[in-house]
């Protein structure tokens, strides 16, 4: 079976708010470990998986966060492929 649509914007919220954000954070802390466990200390990298230089950016807005004279807030996470490090 093939996806027509991605999900609604309804739909992905409501799951989002099922979720347990601890147990959520733990596990994704736990996979970033043993990910970092793997790595080679000596030269960065996963065997059997090519050296990537890359970083990836996600940005989501706090919904609520808005005040009569600002804006929402936002959060912005940037974080490399190679080891698991969040950097900003």
């Amino acid at each position: 079976m093939r996806w027509r649509h991605a999900p609604s914007r309804s739909a992905i919220g409501r799951v989002l708010q099922r979720l347990d954000g601890d147990a959520l954070d733990a596990s994704v802390g736990a996979w970033l470990a043993q990910r970092h466990h793997d790595t080679d200390p000596v030269s960065g990298k996963v065997p059997g998986r090519p050296k990537r230089h890359a970083i990836a950016v996600d940005g989501k807005d706090l919904r609520g966060s808005a005040r009569l004279e600002q804006p929402r807030r936002h959060l912005l996470s940037a974080v490399t492929h190679e080891r698991p490090l969040t950097l900003a």
